[in-house]
């Protein structure tokens, strides 16, 4: 896929339908340097922020390259440092960031959407979940079904059909429904194939927070085109509850990794190439620093101001 076979349509409001919209910022895709230009806006009447233009779900995988992150970051490493592991679960366990954090659910039917290269969905298939995926990625999906043996189906959301099995008990989507095109149709579709005691969890980036104002264009979590969304608590709630569902609880994310990452962006846009890219790949391997900052990404989270949101809802 090149960046000349990309197909371009004028976006509206998914909520209100119009169009009428304040232009915030215009922004690239800093991940890959790679060619297009993109204007953030937010709608007049619902304040949803959005990206206009935006490719179609047919063209857009020119922004999807094999080394995107989430594809590398969810492969099961095959050789496991038994002590790295435990050390790290039992550090995780004190300095908890809330990432991957699912209500208290006895195993059933779990479906994930956007399930990358798997490695979420094969934990939870060892502990007893009956597992189903949904990845665009044909890289990625071919790797949770050959390496992981994982039942993934590779294609849209919007072109998947129900997994086989009566109804699912829970729906994840790990920064997944910022990329959608249309969330409320497929909350609609993920809604159908739910019961009443489904829950549906899923993370995002948090557009509330200070960070999208101070760093707008440079802000990691942009990400123009691939989220074609940018939602804050208040918008998301309004896009589920159209999409059938209700938000019950929102938990902010103990992390600041995306302000490094974000003031790595700026770094390089000022010449600083080789620092500027140690702290955008330092969302991918944080290591000890994570945890030396864990105490200021706790208060953030207490203010609701860190970047990442994760959302628990159930049938309205």
């Amino acid at each position: 896929m090149n960046y000349n076979k990309i197909i371009l349509k004028k976006t509206s409001c998914i909520v209100c339908k119009k169009i009428n919209s304040k232009k915030l910022f215009n922004a690239k895709y800093l991940l890959f340097n790679l060619k297009g230009n993109y204007t953030v806006v937010r709608c007049n009447y619902c304040n949803l922020i959005r990206t206009d233009p935006m490719p179609t779900i047919s063209s857009i995988k020119y922004y999807y390259p094999e080394n995107y992150a989430p594809y590398l970051d969810t492969k099961i490493k095959k050789k496991i440092n038994i002590f790295k592991m435990y050390a790290k679960r039992i550090i995780n366990y004190f300095f908890d960031a809330r990432g991957e954090f699912l209500p208290n659910l006895p195993p059933g039917n779990i479906l994930d959407i956007g399930c990358a290269s798997g490695s979420f969905l094969y934990e939870m298939k060892k502990k007893g979940w009956n597992a189903f995926g949904i990845e665009p990625s044909k890289y990625a999906a071919d790797y949770a079904k050959k390496e992981l043996n994982l039942n993934v189906y590779n294609g849209s959301i919007e072109n998947a059909k129900k997994p086989k099995c009566k109804t699912l008990d829970l729906i994840v989507g790990w920064m997944t429904i910022e990329h959608l095109h249309n969330p409320i149709l497929v909350l609609k579709k993920l809604r159908s194939w739910s019961n009443k005691s489904t829950y549906l969890v899923l993370s995002l980036p948090n557009a509330g927070s200070f960070e999208f104002n101070l760093f707008k264009k440079y802000w990691y979590a942009l990400q123009v085109p691939t989220h074609a969304h940018h939602f804050t608590s208040k918008t998301i709630k309004k896009v589920l509850k159209i999409g059938g569902w209700n938000a019950e609880r929102i938990i902010y994310q103990r992390s600041i990794s995306n302000i490094i990452a974000s003031l790595g962006h700026i770094l390089q846009f000022y010449g600083f190439k080789k620092i500027g890219r140690r702290l955008i790949d330092y969302t991918s391997n944080p290591g000890l620093f994570n945890y030396f900052f864990y105490p200021l990404s706790y208060i953030l989270a207490l203010f609701r101001q860190t970047v990442r949101m994760t959302i628990w809802a159930k049938i309205n």
